[in-house]
Parts: C-alpha cells; sequence; structure tokens
C-alpha cells in the first residue's frame, strides 16, 4: 500500500506541473497579445518553455503509471495527462505562430 501511493504521488507531481505549464502558456498568451512589442519574442520563447515542461512532464506521467494498479487512478490520470499536453500544443503553437506574425507586421520581417 506504502509504494502505491508513493508511485500516484509520483504521478501526480508531474501532472502538477502540467497544469503550471498551461497557466504559464496563458501568461504567454497575454505577454504576445498584450505586452510590450519590444518582449513578443519573449512570450513566444515563453510558449515553447511552457510546451517543453508539459511534453517532460507528460513523459514522467506515463512511465509512472504502469507502476500503479489502481485502474480506475491510471485512467483518470492518463486521460487528464492527455487532455493537458493536448490542449498546450495547440494553445503554445498558436501563440507562437501570433508572435511570428506580431514581430512580422511591426518589423517587415519575413519570418
Amino acid at each position: 500500500a506504502a509504494m502505491e501511493e508513493a508511485n500516484k504521488q509520483a504521478t501526480l507531481v508531474p501532472l502538477d506541473v502540467m497544469k503550471r505549464a498551461w497557466e504559464a502558456a496563458e501568461v504567454a498568451r497575454e505577454i504576445v497579445e498584450k505586452g510590450n512589442r519590444n518582449s513578443v519574442s519573449d512570450g513566444g520563447v515563453a510558449a515553447l518553455m511552457a510546451r517543453s515542461a508539459a511534453e517532460s512532464a507528460y513523459l514522467n506521467v506515463c512511465i509512472n503509471l504502469p507502476a500503479i494498479s489502481d485502474e480506475q487512478f491510471r485512467s483518470e490520470v492518463l486521460k487528464e495527462a492527455v487532455r493537458l499536453r493536448q490542449r498546450i500544443i495547440e494553445h503554445t503553437e498558436a501563440t507562437v505562430r501570433l508572435a511570428e506574425k506580431v514581430i512580422k507586421e511591426s518589423t517587415g520581417s519575413q519570418t
């Protein structure tokens, strides 16, 4: 029972990282949309870092799940991790595209 709980905790920590990465992705979008024009690239980079954190945490969730015998827990955690991963990927890709557009419009660059 103690190992099961430890394995669950080892899975919930990276799931929480994914939730925090979502929050960071939202802030990154705000930087691109509403921040100083000179910070647009920083917002794009922040989006990429949020995605990297989420993808890394997703892998850690997945590696820990097989060690857990509670099938319902595994199913629910995997479902949430997949949902968060997809949401973050889509959001951050859109943020980077928006950053590129804003940079292009403000500099005449061909990015």
